[in-house]
């Protein structure tokens, strides 16, 4: 984990040197958020995702990383401000309604939950992250059979998601099907986790 830490600090330090070459770089700053986000260095994200908005007001990828930050403080209502600001005609318009999703959830709003991340599939098949939220969510109201043919779904698009065949793991086991769960993560490590 430590050789990981180094690693993420290298790329920070990266940035920084990008940044002294170019320091209008709202891109650069915000790619530099996202990696301090990743290792909790919240204060500093929020700083770099601010930068970046001072630079190009426009750039929604910083607005996103903005309300990723903000749900990880559990500061809903600034989240939500933040991702409503997403247009729908915008291209990352399924990632805002994936956050609204988690927001939604966290209030215990669950139907709103529900519809949010249905949307944000429809709007986005690719958004593979919004899978497995969307079968937690079926699963909470005992919908097994749409969150299979979800998870169905989803492979049709990405059959390479690891992530899909766990969710669909989950399921098996939420049936009470345990060999097909254990089936499903056998498939899984051998196919994406095991070293050459």
């Amino acid at each position: 984990m430590l050789r990981l830490r180094g690693k993420v600090l290298d790329s920070i330090s990266i940035l920084d040197d990008a940044l002294k070459i170019n320091p209008k770089s709202a891109l650069l700053y915000y790619e530099k958020g996202m990696i301090q986000l990743s290792i909790f260095q919240e204060d500093q994200a929020k700083l770099s995702f601010q930068k970046a908005l001072s630079l190009d007001p426009s750039l929604e990828l910083a607005t996103l990383g903005l309300a990723e930050l903000s749900i990880q403080r559990k500061e809903w209502n600034e989240a939500e401000v933040l991702l409503n600001k997403i247009p729908a005609k915008s291209k990352h318009h399924a990632q805002a309604l994936q956050g609204l999703s988690r927001i939604a959830r966290n209030r215990y709003q669950f139907d709103q939950a529900e519809k949010f991340i249905s949307l944000a599939i429809d709007e986005n098949p690719k958004l593979e992250a919004a899978y497995p939220e969307l079968v937690d969510l079926y699963l909470m109201d005992e919908k097994d059979d749409r969150a299979i043919s979800l998870v169905k779904r989803g492979l049709d698009v990405l059959p390479r998601s690891p992530f899909l065949k766990i969710a669909m793991a989950r399921i098996y086991q939420f049936q009470g099907n345990i060999d097909k769960a254990l089936s499903e993560l056998e498939f899984v490590r051998k196919k994406f986790w095991t070293s050459s």
